[in-house]
């Protein structure tokens, strides 16, 4: 997953809602990106599993920013993003040593 880009200024504001996590990934509330967004949080598990194969970035943020509290800011969602992509790539490597 390529990691958005900051945004000048950003780094210390808070994610509130779905319109910033979609600026976040480079769009607007109202852009493909913020209508996806609310997809996701309308979804059922097997549609979510859809949207994931077409848009894994995106689904990615979206689960682990609706999995952090207290609200996180920019900067900490980058950095869990990183954290959780390591980990992913860590445990492909040991299973494909299996």
């Amino acid at each position: 997953m390529t990691a958005p880009q900051p945004i000048e200024g950003w780094d210390d504001r808070r994610l509130f809602g779905t319109g910033d996590l979609a600026v976040f990934l480079g769009g607007s509330e109202d852009s493909f990106t913020g209508l996806l967004i609310v997809l996701m949080q309308k979804a059922d598990h097997g549609n979510l599993a859809r949207l994931r194969l077409a848009f894994p970035r995106e689904v990615r943020a979206w689960e682990v920013w609706n999995s952090m509290s207290p609200v996180p800011t920019f900067a900490e969602l980058r950095e869990a993003l990183a954290d959780a992509e390591h980990g992913a790539a860590l445990m492909r490597e040991w299973r494909a040593r299996g």
